[in-house]
């Protein structure tokens, strides 16, 4: 069957719930997937071996990196797809600067700067089930 919609968020073991689903994704079963970078961080591997595994286990998916202001970013395909991710998967794990402030003026917390959702779908302007997905 067809997975309209799945969040990953499993602290460090994204990878392992990736690889799972690894025929799925290729055959394009799952139509949205949402992955929280800082959680992807956790993982033991290097990050460039993240950044390229998580850009093949997405090939042919559309993909982008959502900050908490709104912000999006478009994954570009294959090699500068697998460096950009690798740099934010190495992003979130750096520690921040002591003078960096977790609340900004209004109270309201803030986030590392690495950090965001990664959103990858399948099917946008393409006829086939996952279109449906799509707002």
């Amino acid at each position: 069957g067809m997975v309209d919609f799945m969040k990953v968020h499993v602290q460090g073991n994204e990878l392992s719930v990736l690889r799972g689903a690894g025929r799925a994704l290729a055959s394009g079963r799952i139509c949205v997937l949402l992955l929280k970078l800082s959680s992807v961080g956790f993982c033991a591997e290097a990050a460039g071996d993240v950044g390229e595994e998580l850009r093949s286990l997405f090939s042919g998916y559309s993909a982008a990196i959502v900050v908490p202001n709104g912000t999006r970013t478009l994954v570009p395909e294959g090699a500068a797809g697998a460096e950009l991710l690798a740099h934010l998967v190495h992003g979130t794990r750096l520690k921040l600067p002591d003078d960096w402030r977790f609340w900004d003026e209004h109270g309201r917390g803030r986030s590392n700067p690495f950090d965001g959702e990664l959103v990858v779908w399948r099917g946008y302007g393409e006829r086939g089930p996952c279109n449906r997905s799509i707002v």
